[in-house]
């Protein structure tokens, strides 16, 4: 009995023995059906929701349609006969509601069967199936006495609604009216942007729970409590709200606040799909945050309309931290957003050995598991810090200094130092930031006066709440202070760093890739050779000696002389006889052979890390500059990657452009702007520069998520799980994609997850 019902994709219960069979016609009876997901057919329709408000005067009913749009028609050869008699293909163009089932040889009323909402007394048609050929046609009986019928009627109106909706693909869950749905609606929507307000600004949602008053504190109530004090249109909706379907709960913020982050996931998935140019990089970093879990964050890097754009694209929790499972988590990711690995043009990662081990490292397993070559940049702000820390190694002067900087700032940092310095505050040095060795030498340098003055009133004791430790540490911190040695590099180590600041600020901004950033470490790297002289080195110690015009100095390490000297520093034998009247000149020697020291240290940090044999670099640098003449210069770019010889423009393009440039006298620095606004006549040409921006030199993205992180995850909301930390990191971090997400996509998406206790359509 069952069999016959899989042509209308229905299931059958277990009928009684007793079941009712029909006297005056053919019939097979049949006790109940049920439709696919198992909603019985007398269930089909309902009254609607009972969040209607009672002070509604039309009766409202829902119907649910089966998974089959259409009746079951089937055209035959031949039909089975009874009594001589038998079904015809005909009748389906006479009778649209007409279906034929030929397990049984029986037909039924498709919009009887699929939106009846009460109990019939002709129940052929809707349950046990209609044979009775020869009286089909008759007047009164049969097809056209049923299609008369007034729940016939009903029936059909609701299947020419159904068509209609869905022909406007709009959802047809119910036919509760317009007036409740968008009351619904502008509830759910109000909710929305008391979640969206909070989380775009960082903000926290909950508070403590009051077991007296048994409600909960926090932002989030307290928002929507005020925002419906001052929305009257909302007043009105809560009124036909029940309580159990507020949509205040926990669950629904979270459940909210990710599909906020998936919306936001998936405009970035799709920006990359229709970049302009179809290639994108990707920058990976990672960090254990504030609850001790590993976040790796993932940032994708491509141009559109003309902006080269790095987006958060997610921030996923690592188990482990070995090549391989990195490697597979950043596809995963990839491919869980629906992004192309195919378009990957490089990677970006900073100096750690399972990052950029060219071998078993991340960038070398990406490669063989994409089956080819994909470039690899060490992050720029890694190697700048790398450069400093380098320097600090391997010069012994330079890390004493530091090390008294530390000092310094831990004395200036306690609370009884603070009320007698007026200074500005000094920085501690970070070990993943060369900035921090930048600012406390700046503070330093800029309050040189004012911290000697401090520490020698310690130092008399005019301080009375400092102990005895602290007075005799602060008579050593003058001393060192003082000496030339520790000011001279002072002067020198500030100029330098200095020097290298604007190559850092540049690569923290977003929208600076490859090829704008290597005219900046060019500059600076002239710049720093251009220190190598003597005015230059005249001007360092003649502007160290005047942060303390009164000192004597004698010697160069006269604050290190303390611990004795394997070598006594002689006077000049031919001045035994003169007066000597100024200085010898031996600590300007030393001076001067530590500054040429650090000075060619950084200069060849600077040329191992930056411009040595890098063809990658040569060859973006060329595009951008456009310095080169014909595309067989362009060699080493085409074999980046498979498709870039699409975007590779003939030599007679090249010469219009070089040509159009020169004639409108556009500047170098406006090169690709004029590309994007000339793209329709210069495609192939804006494509090659669209391209040589989309490279990344730099992960400081993936760290400022980071920060994001750190500020959401406070010690009030440490015991927050990791995917909720990590949506509520995107939502803000990507706050302009926030802003455009549709709120009616979002309402269907949100309507669609569950069995909401509010329609929303």
């Amino acid at each position: 009995m069952e069999n016959w019902l899989k042509g209308f994709g229905l299931k059958t219960k277990k009928t009684n023995k007793d079941s009712t069979k029909s006297s005056d016609i053919g019939t097979v009876s049949v006790q109940s059906l049920s439709l696919l997901d198992g909603t019985s057919s007398s269930n089909i329709a309902s009254t609607s929701n009972a969040n209607i408000s009672s002070s509604s005067t039309t009766t409202v009913h829902k119907f649910v349609a089966t998974e089959i749009d259409r009746p079951n028609r089937p055209i035959l050869q031949s039909y089975p006969k009874t009594d001589g008699r038998n079904f015809r293909s005909q009748w389906f163009d006479q009778f649209k509601w007409l279906e034929y089932n030929p397990e049984i040889d029986a037909c039924f009323c498709y919009v009887c069967r699929t939106f009846i909402t009460t109990e019939t007394k002709e129940t052929a048609f809707v349950k046990t199936g209609y044979r009775n050929w020869k009286n089909a046609l008759e007047k009164n009986r049969g097809f056209r006495k049923h299609e008369e019928t007034s729940t016939h009627l009903v029936c059909l109106s609701k299947w020419e609604e159904y068509k209609v909706r869905s022909t406007i693909n709009q959802e047809v869950s119910t036919l509760v009216n317009d007036n409740v749905l968008s009351k619904h609606r502008y509830y759910v929507r109000s909710v929305f942007e008391v979640i969206q307000f909070l989380a775009a600004h960082e903000l926290p949602f909950r508070g403590d729970y009051v077991k007296e008053d048994h409600s909960e504190t926090g932002l989030f109530r307290a928002l929507f409590e005020y925002t419906l004090k001052k929305d009257q249109e909302l007043q009105n909706c809560l009124k036909c709200i029940p309580e159990n379907a507020k949509y205040l709960s926990p669950e629904i913020q979270n459940e909210i606040i990710e599909i906020m982050a998936s919306c936001i996931r998936s405009e970035v998935a799709k920006d990359i799909e229709n970049a302009d140019v179809p290639f994108f990089c990707i920058m990976v970093d990672g960090t254990r945050d504030r609850n001790n879990a590993e976040a790796v964050s993932i940032v994708v890097r491509f141009v559109k309309n003309g902006v080269p754009t790095e987006s958060l694209l997610d921030i996923i929790e690592a188990h482990d931290l070995t090549a391989e499972y990195l490697t597979n988590l950043i596809l995963k990711t990839l491919n869980d957003n629906q992004v192309d690995t195919k378009k990957l043009l490089s990677q970006c990662y900073d100096g750690a050995a399972v990052m950029k081990g060219c071998r078993g490292g991340v960038q070398a397993l990406l490669g063989e598991k994409l089956e080819r070559a994909i470039p690899y940049v060490h992050c720029f702000n890694h190697q700048l810090h790398l450069i400093v820390t380098d320097l600090v190694k391997k010069v012994n002067s330079v890390q004493k200094y530091f090390d008294y900087c530390a000092r310094i700032h831990k004395i200036f940092s306690t609370f009884k130092f603070k009320s007698y310095y007026g200074g500005h505050r000094t920085s501690r040095l970070l070990e993943q930031r060369w900035t921090g060795h930048l600012k406390v030498t700046e503070v330093i340098y800029n309050n040189y006066t004012t911290m000697i003055e401090a520490l020698c009133c310690a130092m008399n004791q005019e301080f009375e709440e400092l102990d005895g430790v602290t007075v005799v540490e602060c008579v050593g911190l003058v001393a060192i202070m003082k000496s030339l040695s520790f000011r001279f590099l002072l002067r020198t180590l500030l100029k330098i760093f200095k020097t290298i600041e604007p190559a850092d600020r540049i690569l923290q901004h977003r929208d600076n890739g490859l090829a704008t950033a290597l005219p900046i470490m060019r500059s600076v790297y002239s710049t720093l050779q251009g220190f190598r002289s003597d005015d230059i080195y005249n001007d360092v110690l003649r502007e160290c000696c005047d942060l303390l015009p009164d000192a004597q100095d004698a010697s160069f390490n006269s604050a290190d002389n303390t611990r004795g000297s394997k070598r006594k520093i002689k006077a000049n034998v031919h001045l035994v006889d003169y007066v000597v009247t100024e200085s010898s000149g031996i600590h300007q020697v030393e001076c001067k052979q530590l500054y040429f020291e650090i000075l060619d240290l950084v200069l060849q940090l600077f040329d191992t890390r930056f411009f040595d044999n890098c063809s990658l670099f040569d060859v973006i640098d060329k595009v951008f500059n456009f310095s080169f003449e014909n595309i067989d210069e362009l060699a080493n770019f085409i074999n980046i990657h498979p498709n870039i010889v699409n975007v590779i423009p003939s030599n007679e393009e090249i010469i219009c452009v070089k040509n159009y440039f020169i004639e409108n006298k556009i500047e170098q620095k406006d090169y690709f702007i004029t590309l994007f606004s000339l793209k329709n006549a210069f495609k192939k040409t804006y494509n090659l520069f669209a391209t040589a921006a989309t490279f990344s030199c730099s992960s400081a993205t993936c760290e400022a998520t980071f920060s994001t992180m750190n500020r959401i995850i406070t010690p009030y909301r440490s015991s927050m799980l990791f995917g909720r930390s990590c949506n509520l990191t995107i939502i803000p971090f990507e706050k302009q994609r926030l802003n455009k997400i549709d709120v009616d996509s979002f309402l269907k998406i949100f309507n669609s997850r569950k069995n909401r206790k509010l329609q929303l359509y």
